[in-house]
């Protein structure tokens, strides 16, 4: 009769760490971490609606000049009988919304829309050759 090999430590150990892996969580981790998935849709539920508004405002244009109607009015009618001092100053900030939106109108908006950019830089397909300060970088670097 022959006897099996005896395992190293090593293997024991890793026999240790396969065995903890199969085994399901307790189930305090477990509800823990449901918790912790719902919270995360929420935030992430919530960061997508605030991107949206934030996304339409850079837009320009009609979004904006509704946000500054909207601030206005909700200033003059809700906030103005508890605090007539915020209500005047969310009053003008809703003003300033509203000729801003009509400024951004008239411009075409404030967005990149006809410009080439390449990596936060303006790009001049117009113009031929090497930028000097991207030598001045190289430059900089070897030194």
């Amino acid at each position: 009769m022959t006897e099996p090999p005896k395992r190293s430590r090593l293997e024991d150990e890793v026999l240790e760490i396969l065995q903890k892996a199969d085994a399901p969580p307790p189930k305090p981790i477990a509800l823990r971490s449901a918790a912790d998935r719902t919270l995360w849709r929420t935030r992430l539920r919530a960061r997508g609606w605030t991107d949206r508004i934030v996304s339409r405002l850079r837009e320009g244009g009609w979004s904006v000049i509704l946000a500054g109607m909207f601030l206005a009015v909700v200033a003059n009618v809700l906030i103005d009988p508890v605090s007539p001092l915020i209500a005047r100053v969310l009053l003008y900030a809703g003003v300033a919304l509203i000729v801003l939106g009509f400024v951004q109108l008239y411009r075409g908006g404030t967005g990149s829309r006809g410009r080439k950019m390449w990596r936060g830089k303006r790009v001049d397909l117009h113009r031929p050759g090497i930028d000097w300060d991207d030598k001045a970088d190289k430059w900089r670097k070897r030194r």
